[in-house]
């Protein structure tokens, strides 16, 4: 799968768990959903999940992962390409001292962490979304092999747990993320790479899909809809109209 298919397709997902889960902890009779009401229940590391954010929060948090998605995919070159990532710092700084709460900044990091891990896997292709960026480790490591394999992901895990950080977690779930997905592409992975016979099965799940191909063009611009239909149900939602 592509970069940009992965990072779209993985924050799709993540996009309606977060709001279905902040209209579920939020639900009310007479509130509005996405504004700020009672406290989450479901508490990480530190971090709340399920608190509604107000409509100038989320447009600021949709900015700053909207550009910095297209930072990664290096759209456009050179001032423009330097500008993504300076109003995505604007955006960041807007959201630690213009709000009363910290909350949306914090929530902003944890998604920034989650985009990054969903292209982390292709580190090891010079080819990819961030392998690009740092060439040296990209053609040093075979494709789809020691990155795209379940000790990683533990890896990545164990140290969120040691450092108690939510920001790490997010990171492993978007690198799991990234590696199923992968595992229903044609040519599959191998999660348990280098182990001997295990290592040498390339796990393929039913319905795989050509990278590049028909199938992840579909998922692309389904994962687009479902963005624009999340953003269309926050802003319904401010307006008083799901309520």
């Amino acid at each position: 799968m592509l970069g940009k298919t992965h990072v779209i397709s993985s924050l799709a997902v993540m996009h309606v768990g977060l709001l279905a889960y902040t209209a579920y902890e939020n639900r009310s009779g007479d509130a509005q959903i996405m504004l700020h009401s009672p406290d989450a229940t479901l508490e990480l590391f530190g971090f709340q999940f399920g608190v509604p954010l107000s409509l100038a929060e989320y447009s600021l948090i949709v900015t700053v992962i909207s550009l910095f998605i297209l930072g990664l995919l290096r759209v456009g070159r050179g001032f423009m390409l330097a500008g993504h990532f300076g109003i995505v710092a604007l955006c960041m700084a807007t959201l630690m001292f213009g709000f009363d709460s910290n909350h949306p900044f914090k929530l902003a990091l944890v998604l920034l962490a989650f985009t990054l891990g969903t292209v982390l896997p292709d580190i090891d292709s010079e080819n990819s979304t961030i392998g690009k960026y740092i060439t040296p480790i990209s053609r040093a490591i075979p494709h789809r092999t020691i990155t795209h394999t379940i000790w990683v992901v533990l890896l990545i895990l164990g140290l969120a747990w040691y450092f108690e950080s939510i920001y790490l977690l997010a990171l492993a779930l978007g690198y799991v993320v990234h590696i199923t997905e992968d595992s229903f592409s044609q040519q599959g992975i191998r999660w348990f790479y280098p182990i001997p016979k295990i290592a040498r099965k390339r796990w393929r799940f039913p319905f795989a899909y050509e990278t590049g191909g028909l199938g992840e063009t579909v998922v692309f611009f389904a994962s687009i809809g479902i963005h624009v239909l999340c953003a269309g149900f926050v802003v319904w939602s401010n307006m008083g109209v799901v309520g």
